[in-house]
């Protein structure tokens, strides 16, 4: 996981780097193995190690890939989904698919419109230490190569761009911000493969988001009455709480019921993070609704 930029975390940065597109979708690990019979399978896990169920429709293709290397192997990457014209469906719309392949309801038409972009591969056993201390730069060549090898259209490489300073990591990323994409991140080509939030790794994103937790429902006033208004959302600490009443559809307050959402994890998005001076609890400025994290279980 990537840290977010500030003047003290771009200090770690030792050029020259990496800035990849950050993908708007679900982080998952592509885990491609071998069985004691010598045939190849896969298993797709979230970022929480939730089972992400597409109906096989990745497995051909991986398995390919994997049999490329010729190890059991874990590919690291972003699932998003595409319309018929090969464009990304917004992030709302996609991850409410998305969603659907975690808690196992997702139809063949709608696994058939997912895509990976890739940007690590770990090999299986490193990846059960939590740890590959290969650089960056080793495993992402080692990535490409084996990608190009075998190309498929239900995975590529995400965009990636060496930069030699800050002023063409801020001209990637205008450039990404300029094209409808959620930010960058930023990496160092010496970085290790470890689970954990690293110094090395960068994201630089137009506004800032949070995974909370629904803590409290209220219902609508006017032509939302007898639906859900507004949700508190909290921190795990309990240390941050806001209410949020924006970003929801009619349809969303349709079945957002108090029963269905409490307890259940959302992506905010918000401008910055502010705190009542006397009571120390902080909140969010311009919060916003996303969508509902299904692959997720704390906050974050």
């Amino acid at each position: 996981l990537g840290k977010a930029y500030d003047e003290d975390t771009i200090r770690a940065i030792v050029y020259p780097a990496i800035s990849q597109i950050k993908a708007d979708g679900m982080r998952v690990n592509v885990i491609v193995r071998q069985n004691a019979s010598g045939n190849w399978y896969v298993t797709v896990r979230g970022r929480s190690g939730k089972l992400v169920d597409l109906l096989g429709h990745l497995d051909d293709s991986f398995c390919n890939l994997g049999r490329s290397y010729s190890r059991d192997v874990v590919f690291d990457g972003e699932l998003i989904v595409v319309e018929s014209d090969g464009k990304t469906l917004d992030r709302k719309t996609g991850n409410g698919i998305l969603n659907k392949a975690v808690k196992g309801t997702i139809t063949a038409k709608e696994a058939a419109k997912v895509r990976v972009r890739l940007w690590d591969m770990i090999d299986y056993d490193r990846f059960l230490k939590y740890e590959d201390t290969a650089p960056y730069e080793d495993r992402f060549s080692k990535l490409v190569t084996h990608v190009d090898l075998t190309p498929h259209i239900l995975y590529s490489i995400i965009e990636s761009k060496v930069v030699n300073n800050f002023k063409e990591v801020l001209d990637h990323f205008a450039e990404a911000i300029a094209r409808g994409e959620e930010g960058t991140m930023l990496k160092n080509l010496a970085s290790i493969w470890e689970d954990k939030r690293s110094k090395h790794l960068i994201k630089f994103k137009a506004v800032n988001e949070m995974e909370l937790e629904v803590t409290d429902w209220q219902e609508g006033t006017g032509k939302y009455e007898g639906m859900m208004g507004a949700l508190e959302y909290s921190n795990l600490a309990r240390d941050l709480v806001v209410w949020v009443g924006t970003g929801f559809s009619d349809n969303d307050r349709k079945q957002m019921t108090r029963q269905a959402m409490m307890g259940t994890i959302g992506t905010i998005r918000y401008n910055e993070i502010i705190s009542d001076k006397n009571t120390n609890i902080k909140s969010l400025f311009l919060p916003r609704f996303v969508t509902i994290r299904y692959d997720k279980f704390v906050p974050d």
